[in-house]
């Protein structure tokens, strides 16, 4: 009887040192991904003062060379801004309203935020408030668009009450405490693919195209969060960016993105020639697909926008 509970007692603490090295070894492969992450978290108010000064120091010199190189810079740019951002705004908070008061899921009022991020800018420039384009203008676009992201900082949201209100809308829970790391960072490395290739695509009389990746991004990885919430049986993971964490993804969402995007790509009949057209039809659908499968959690913007303004340019010398 002894023997037997001596050998169960040495089992047991074998099987507890067995646990404890996998623990170990699993902490040492998890926190190398996260190190960044902790770091910003950690460090976010001088981070957040840091980003202030530098912001404030671009201010003044966009504003110097604004004034000594383009003073008649178009006022229709600036009129285009204040639009712009208006109404972003009122979205971001309708889609607040909608996640506080009728328990609409964040991951939905965050698709439709995202969309109107990169939508509505395209519209009002192309469409509605032209204005003449230039580097400065540009800069200005970018200078606005970070000076917006760091308001929606937390040491921001914890003075003014509607940010904090509208940050909701996009603050999933399963991602935080990342979120804005994730979210800010999907838009500033967005907002970097999409403006070279917004001006490579004007220059050759072709700026409808820029939609193609817009419309994409938007309603076929837009509805496959959704459809895969709803529909989705069939689950893979992904990793989420700078992290172990893992996400669920489905192939019925997978199957949204290449079908929404192959409607898109058929809708740009009259406006690529036959072989583009060919070409486009045949590997964005498929190709975007793919991107979006493996790209990570809360990163599949850029690497559509990049992956789809690619192959679009491709086409333009077929």
């Amino acid at each position: 009887m002894d023997t037997i509970l001596e050998t169960d007692l040495e089992k047991n603490i074998e099987s507890d040192k067995i646990e404890d090295i996998e623990e170990n070894n699993t902490k040492k492969v998890e926190e190398p991904d996260k190190k960044i992450l902790d770091f910003l978290c950690h460090y976010s108010y001088s981070l957040f003062i840091i980003n202030s000064l530098i912001l404030l120091g671009s201010f003044i010199v966009l504003t110097v060379l604004t004034v000594l190189y383009n003073s008649d810079l178009d006022k229709f740019f600036w009129i285009n801004q204040l639009i712009k951002y208006c109404i972003v705004s009122i979205i971001q908070y309708t889609m607040s309203l909608l996640v506080i008061y009728k328990d609409v899921r964040v991951n939905y009022t965050r698709k439709v935020i995202h969309i109107s991020y990169f939508l509505w800018p395209q519209l009002l420039d192309i469409l509605l408030i032209k204005y003449e384009k230039n580097k400065f203008t540009e800069f200005w676009n970018v200078w606005i668009i970070l000076c917006l992201l760091l308001a929606l900082s937390e040491h921001v949201r914890k003075k003014i009450g509607i940010i904090d209100m509208m940050f909701k809308a996009v603050d999933r829970p399963e991602d935080r405490p990342y979120t804005l790391i994730w979210f800010s960072s999907q838009i500033i490395s967005t907002l970097i693919i999409v403006i070279p290739f917004s001006v490579y695509f004007s220059r050759i009389d072709k700026i409808g195209l820029i939609f193609i990746p817009i419309l994409i991004n938007g309603l076929a990885d837009g509805l496959a969060e959704p459809v895969g919430i709803r529909f989705g049986k069939h689950k893979y993971k992904t990793r989420a960016c700078l992290s172990s964490r893992e996400y669920e993804r489905s192939y019925e969402g997978s199957a949204c993105v290449f079908i929404v995007s192959t409607i898109i790509i058929l809708a740009y009949y009259t406006y690529m020639s036959t072989y583009q057209y060919i070409f486009c039809t045949l590997l964005i659908p498929i190709i975007t697909t793919f991107t979006e499968a493996y790209s990570p959690h809360t990163w599949d913007s850029p690497c559509i926008f990049f992956v789809v303004c690619s192959l679009l340019i491709v086409s333009t010398f077929l």
